[in-house]
């Protein structure tokens, strides 16, 4: 009786202290969400197989192994060789498309979609579900449990595909509902998810890098417009390299030394005529069938190039080779009704019922392949579209010095760098900024601040101290801190011994290569 009047009075005296503890501890901030955590991953995360479901007997279809990549070669340098020392007449770009779309197709061509949209029967990603064991270890740990799925497909096939697994994860874990982690394409797959079955099974999402307003590179390879940028190239460079190394003036100095010399700015040159001369016998040979076929590719292509993209793909070149599509179209058409056509409401039907949140990436140069490519991103998506909305500077510059925030002067918004003003995203409180981390990475950080967001009713940009609206991303640790007036002229990138892991690599590449190619053993 005595041990049960202490335990009683024990336990008062901490909810006494529970009461009278400052409201805004982080304490107090949960981080372990009472529904179990599904991540939707994006495009191109995962590999695909033949015989995809038979674990014991699939082999690799993407991406293509190196040995297969290694037999190409060979029979690619007379086509490139009239190329780089030949006239360069037609016929020799004839000659040299063909052969890129020959070797494509015997690498890969068996992953290219059909003109129903449909791919090669028997290939796919390695879907199998988790055991129910792991499944409910994961959930207890506060871990998450990824949904596989072949990211080829259209996102009202993998709607359906997703269901299946949710309901199989509220099964395993006795919960009625889960929360979503989208990234990317995830986004795409998890919001046409809830145009098809509501939000009866879902208690909070998280957008991650979404692409669900479109990655503008889409779009412009999908017009055709491609087109290589010599500062962008330098730009990738110098993001090889992360402030604070012993070598990094070093480096610096020798690509900006580089970029005088006008030597990228002749790389920009040498591409743009090779883009010139070869991107329509390119688009009609391996673009169409590699990319065009796949409905994940259209859903991603932002509204404001949407139809001239169509219009270009299957008007003009797809019509010239007198093919029938109407079963891809149909698939295109679907998506469009159901989700294209009501982005917002769908959008807001998840903001005001669930916990929300969006966390963008930006400042890291993007892929320097067509003409938008100095647009503030995370390499891969435009920071505008995947904040929802953003107003951004530039990559590597600032908002106008005259600039004033457009919307609720009551609040600040604007990002201490003075590169982005989230005032006009969608759900300016609910979006968060990440400094200097590339799309694909999710830090132990950022998945904290997911974790934070699923588990607290009305958490935001405002909530917590740790995460604030703008935060930068340290490559060296993996880590997050808030973003400052003091750290804000830091650039964390992917690091100078990643710089050198590559050099290496691709130098072993070359040397297996002649190796190989000369019929010696390799050196290492």
């Amino acid at each position: 009786m005595k041990i049960k009047k202490f335990a009683a009075l024990l336990l008062a005296a901490v909810m006494c202290f529970a009461l009278f503890a400052p409201a805004a501890s982080a304490a107090e901030i949960a981080n372990r969400p009472a529904d179990p955590v599904i991540h939707v991953h994006g495009f191109v995360a995962g590999s695909l197989y033949y015989n995809h479901e038979d674990v014991e007997n699939r082999t690799q279809l993407w991406p293509p192994t190196a040995d297969a990549i290694m037999k190409e070669v060979p029979g690619a340098i007379p086509a490139l060789t009239d190329i780089a020392l030949g006239q360069r007449t037609e016929a020799d770009w004839e000659r040299f498309t063909d052969k890129v779309a020959e070797i494509a197709k015997r690498l890969v061509g068996d992953a290219f979609g059909d003109n129903n949209g449909d791919m090669l029967e028997g290939t796919g990603a390695a879907s199998e579900y988790p055991s129910q064991e792991e499944v409910l270890r994961r959930y207890q740990n506060a871990q998450d449990i990824t949904f596989r799925y072949d990211w080829r497909l259209s996102p009202l096939e993998l709607a359906e595909q997703l269901h299946d697994f949710i309901e199989y994860v509220k099964s395993a874990t006795g919960r009625d509902k889960v929360n979503i982690t989208a990234h990317s394409y995830g986004s795409c797959v998890t919001i046409t998810y809830v145009a098809l079955y509501g939000l009866d099974s879902i208690s909070g999402v998280v957008l991650h890098a979404p692409a669900f307003l479109g990655a503008s590179y889409d779009g412009e390879l999908m017009l055709g417009q491609v087109a290589f940028n010599g500062k962008g190239i330098a730009n990738v460079m110098k993001d090889l390299i992360m402030r604070g190394e012993d070598n990094e003036d070093a480096w610096r100095n020798t690509i900006t030394a580089l970029e005088a010399t006008g030597v990228f700015d002749l790389s920009e040159v040498v591409t743009d005529y090779i883009v010139d001369e070869a991107l329509d016998m390119l688009t009609e040979k391996v673009l169409v069938d590699f990319f065009a076929k796949w409905p994940a590719i259209w859903a991603m292509v932002p509204d404001e190039m949407y139809d001239d993209a169509r219009a270009y793909i299957f008007d003009e070149v797809i019509a010239a080779r007198g093919e029938d599509v109407s079963g891809l179209l149909e698939k295109l058409d679907a998506y469009d009704r159901l989700v294209r056509d009501h982005r917002q409401e769908l959008l807001d039907l998840i903001a005001d019922n669930v916990n929300f949140g969006v966390v963008a990436k930006y400042n890291v140069q993007k892929v320097p392949i067509t003409a938008n490519s100095t647009s503030l991103s995370d390499n891969i998506i435009d920071t505008k579209a995947a904040s929802l909305g953003a107003t951004c500077a530039d990559y590597d510059s600032t908002l106008p010095k005259d600039y004033k925030q457009a919307k609720y002067p009551e609040k600040n918004y604007i990002s201490p760098d003075r590169m982005i003003d989230a005032s006009t995203c969608m759900y300016p409180d609910r979006t968060w900024f990440i400094k200097g981390d590339q799309h694909p990475n999710e830090s132990d950080d950022t998945y904290e601040l997911f974790l934070r967001i699923l588990s607290n009713d009305g958490y935001t940009v405002f909530t917590d101290p740790q995460y604030p609206q703008f935060l930068l991303y340290d490559a060296a640790t993996d880590s997050l801190s808030p973003l400052t007036a003091e750290n804000a002229t830091n650039k964390s990138t992917t690091g100078f011994a990643k710089l050198i892991e590559f050099f290496k690599e691709f130098f072993k590449f070359l040397i297996e290569f002649v190796g190989r190619f000369i019929n010696k053993p390799a050196l290492f």
